[in-house]
């Protein structure tokens, strides 16, 4: 059993897993990049749901193979939707007021939270521009919607090898913060409570094939 004990405002044990993720604001536009020099390792992703009229989300139960209760039942949202993470570089281009010449620097390492058809679009970049530097811009900051996504020059953070080394450290922490960031986790119990079902009347449909629950999707 963990020991109660008085501490003051510089207890590091005590602060919460949550961090400061990368949010954009209308109109501004970002320099970003991928915190990571590995391509099969960029992204951490899982299937959610959310309900507008519940203002509610969770992640999905349901498997390749079963539906659970959060996929079968009729309400907005019942349809899960991919949510991805990754970790990002964000800079911020410095011009030399003397020379006019622009230098990118490091302005902070974050995660970067977004749905499937950003993810889409990553990967049209990807395959025709390989891992570089990525010019965003931010339609509606509420939900977080890129007006253009535009492909720029190769990785700048990874040509200065202490830097290099002291980003992929932040980063490798900021990613195995990225599962518990993406959506809640709740069990059958608590999301039948949510959606007001009472604990005869429906159950989950665990064991179902998707075969069977085609008509729902």
């Amino acid at each position: 059993m963990s020991e109660t004990t008085f501490f003051g405002f510089d207890n590091k044990d005590m602060r919460s897993e949550v961090q400061d993720r990368f949010k954009m604001e209308m109109g501004k536009t970002y320099i970003i990049s991928f915190a990571t020099e590995d391509p099969n390792s960029v992204f951490v992703g899982c299937k959610m749901h959310y309900s507008k009229s519940l203002k509610q989300g969770w992640k999905c139960l349901s498997t390749s193979t079963s539906k659970e209760i959060c996929c079968t039942q009729d309400y907005d949202g019942n349809e899960a939707k991919p949510r991805i993470g990754c970790v990002i570089v964000i800079y911020s281009d410095d011009e030399d007021e003397l020379t006019g010449k622009t230098t990118r620097k490091v302005k902070s390492v974050k995660p970067w939270i977004f749905g499937g058809s950003v993810y889409d679009n990553l990967i049209k970049i990807y395959k025709i521009h390989g891992m570089v530097d990525l010019q965003v811009t931010c339609k509606d900051a509420t939900y977080q919607t890129i007006g253009s996504l535009v492909p720029e020059k190769a990785q700048a953070w990874t040509t200065n090898e202490n830097l290099k080394a002291s980003i992929l450290a932040k980063a490798k922490k900021l990613y195995s913060t990225l599962p518990k960031m993406l959506a809640p986790t709740k069990s059958i119990s608590e999301i039948k409570e949510i959606l007001g079902i009472s604990s005869g009347s429906a159950e989950a449909s665990t064991g179902l094939t998707l075969d069977s629950v085609a008509g729902n999707l």
